[in-house]
């Protein structure tokens, strides 16, 4: 019997590999935000010399992130020259009112991740990380990025909140961020009034999303830290968590339930907009990776399945949430006051 061949060298898995090069794609796209490179580019295409001549950096390197950024499809090749994608020209120049880029204008969020060993280690952010130490400073350059992250999922949210209401909702938004999830339906109930809250350093920037919307006279301000906060009795029709509760992990979330109930008319409804896992916790992948982001930047924050929602807002005396698809990668759950 002849001996047997050798083993068939291990081919390594697609997963494996592209996972050990998956920061590149980040870092190449940061780069290109922080050198400005849209920006140069929406003036017309360059050629990688002209481009390095004109900025001042190296021709070779250059060269090679426009390459990249060709490959990863944020910019097309024309002859020898680099433009724009119509997608980059939208979401990607400073002066677009789609800008994202403020977001990666610095290195906060990579520095964080940086961390995360320790962070799994310790459980929570270190103490070179973490939103929470001045959460106000630490949202604020953020706000701008989300609104734009957020309107379409805002105005879906609001289609399903307003389909077959009596208008005039009082509408309570939490956190509110830039307001997106209150402009929106404050557009699509024409009679709504809004109560915005959140630190008073970000209600600066909410209230400049409100006048550019024209809708300042349908808003009012309440300033003050969520956990503190006195929403009243009976004050609201409608409250609106829009990405804030994996900010709070559970034990602060079930801690503010009871004062949303007692906030709310009977039969108002408590709307929440965020990643949400299946229930046994093994996808999609979004939801989960963003639990690690919130390991790295709070002490508690975490996201929730559908099924832990349920069982922390009965707790509370609201009924089963109803989910809706907001063609983004976070739900909306609606649940009733009971």
């Amino acid at each position: 019997m002849p001996p047997p061949g050798p083993e068939p060298v291990p081919q390594v898995p697609p997963l494996i590999r592209d996972l050990g090069w998956a920061f590149a794609r980040t870092r190449v796209f940061q780069t290109a935000i922080q050198l400005g490179l849209f920006a140069r580019l929406a003036a017309g295409p360059r050629t990688p010399a002209a481009l390095a001549d004109e900025a001042g950096w190296s021709r070779r390197g250059t060269r090679m992130l426009l390459e990249a950024l060709a490959a990863l499809g944020l910019l097309e090749r024309r002859d020898r020259r680099f433009a724009l994608t119509a997608d980059a020209r939208r979401f990607l120049v400073p002066d677009s009112p789609n800008y994202l880029g403020h977001a990666f204008e610095d290195d906060r969020r990579w520095r964080a991740w940086s961390e995360l060993p320790e962070c799994v280690r310790g459980g929570r952010p270190t103490a070179r990380g973490g939103a929470e130490r001045d959460p106000g400073a630490f949202f604020a350059p953020l706000v701008r990025s989300l609104h734009v992250t957020h309107a379409a999922a805002a105005a879906a949210a609001a289609r399903v909140l307003t389909a077959g209401r009596r208008p005039g909702a009082r509408i309570l938004d939490l956190a509110c961020g830039s307001g997106v999830w209150g402009i929106a339906l404050a557009r699509a109930d024409p009679a709504a009034r809004v109560t915005a809250q959140d630190f008073a350093s970000v209600l600066e920037l909410t209230r400049g999303f409100v006048a550019e919307a024209g809708l300042t006279d349908r808003f009012s301000w309440l300033p003050g830290d969520l956990d503190q906060f006195d929403p009243g009795e009976a004050s609201f029709d409608l409250v609106l968590l829009g990405h804030i509760v994996h900010s709070l992990g559970a034990r602060r979330f079930r801690a503010l339930l009871p004062r949303l109930h007692r906030a709310l008319v009977p039969g108002g409804r408590l709307a929440i907009a965020d990643m949400v896992p299946d229930d046994d916790r093994t996808g999609p992948p979004f939801p989960l990776l963003f639990a690690l982001n919130m390991l790295v930047h709070t002490e508690e924050g975490d996201v929730f399945s559908r099924a832990e929602y349920a069982e922390m807002l009965a707790e509370a005396g609201f009924g089963p949430p109803a989910a809706h698809d907001l063609g983004s990668h976070s739900p909306l759950l609606v649940a009733e006051r009971g």
